[in-house]
């Protein structure tokens, strides 16, 4: 009865993966809850009015008490939410992630199954669900991963779900990983315009 259990949700949203019809078949097996649920989810990733990147917030769904406790944490570290950027955000969250999440989720794969064969490319990840693919570079030099960033025309963005894909090098924060880079999917953007971008910037790798 001690134990915590966090689900986050960022990269799915409960459109892909309802993380409370999980708890409740739990709830139905054991009858009274074994464990304290807490479901948790970031509003700067998909979550924004129009196409701009305006909040930087999240959701948390917990006991009254496990709410308590954060406000008290966020109360001593002096991280308080502005309700100002909340204002700009529509008060229906839900309606375009459900028409953009499962497109997003179908490029990630088909972008995922491309990237995997080619000589260029170590590793990739993705679960098959979300927008969102990882990808490692087979190099271990950062000056080669920073030209590879920097020729794929893709604009670097935190977040996700954007008209155009964006990306993260991720390399950039993690020494041990050169070669990682975060990719996000546009919704507006064909699959295939987006493997002639990472065909121009495999040239790079292969001089």
């Amino acid at each position: 009865r001690g134990l915590t259990v966090i689900m986050d949700n960022t990269f799915c949203t409960s459109v892909l993966f309802d993380a409370f019809q999980i708890y409740r078949e739990v709830q139905k097996e054991l009858g009274e809850p074994k464990v304290n649920f807490v479901y948790i989810e970031s509003m700067s990733k998909f979550y924004r009015a129009g196409d701009k990147d305006e909040v930087n917030a999240g959701v948390i769904v917990a006991s009254p008490s496990f709410i308590e406790e954060c406000d008290a944490a966020m109360a001593r570290l002096g991280s308080c939410l502005a309700n100002e950027c909340l204002k700009r955000l529509p008060a229906n969250l839900m309606e375009p992630l459900e028409a953009r999440l499962p497109m997003l989720a179908e490029k990630a794969r088909q972008l995922a199954e491309w990237l995997w064969p080619q000589s260029e490319v170590r590793f990739v990840g993705h679960r098959r669900v979300g927008g969102v693919v990882y990808m490692e570079l087979d190099t271990d030099d950062i000056d080669v991963a920073t030209r590879f960033a920097d020729t794929l025309d893709c604009p670097i963005a935190a977040s996700f779900g954007h008209p155009i894909t964006t990306i993260i090098p991720m390399g950039a924060f993690d020494e041990g990983k050169p070669g990682e880079i975060r990719i996000a999917l546009g919704y507006k953007e064909d699959v295939e315009m987006v493997k002639v971008k990472f065909e121009e910037a495999f040239k790079v790798l292969r001089v």
